[in-house]
């Protein structure tokens, strides 16, 4: 693990990316409802996770997000905050997020992202979880598709 590293759990790279939402419900403690934007999840662990985006968000510890997707026909919800940024193209922004959530939460995810880890050694998109299909990929990363949150992300 290198020095700038700072993970405390297991990080799980996938093969595929999940398709999940991110919604923005609040700024400075103060509470907003905002549209769902499409966000395909690249690695996840228990304190975290790695995702790209085409919205254009700030580094801001007080900017709390809402993230969900779909693990073992469970929907997830987690709240966190973005702890890093770069472009990943000019339209496709990647960010770090750490959680937010108690011990239990984290249990449970942490359940479920060992279980996923064991199922990806024999298939790289799983039925059950909320994996992005080669045409929800090729849409999302063109350079002409809209920036609406279009896209499989139900969970």
């Amino acid at each position: 693990m290198s020095s700038d590293n700072k993970r405390s759990y297991f990080r799980l790279m996938l093969p595929v990316p999940l398709s999940g939402t991110l919604k923005i419900i609040g700024l400075n403690n103060k509470k907003i409802d905002s549209k769902l934007a499409v966000v395909l999840i690249h690695d996840l662990g228990a304190g975290g996770m790695r995702i790209h985006a085409k919205h254009n968000f700030p580094i801001h510890p007080d900017l709390l997000l809402e993230f969900r997707f779909r693990l073992f026909h469970t929907e997830h919800k987690h709240l966190g905050t973005i702890v890093r940024k770069s472009s990943h193209t000019d339209t496709i922004y990647e960010y770090g997020i750490v959680f937010s959530h108690d011990e239990n939460e984290r249990q449970s995810l942490l359940h479920h992202l060992n279980m996923l880890d064991l199922k990806l050694r024999s298939a790289n998109r799983l039925s059950s979880c909320s994996f992005c299909t080669d045409e929800e990929l090729e849409s999302f990363y063109s350079p002409s598709s809209p920036t609406a949150s279009s896209g499989n992300a139900s969970a």
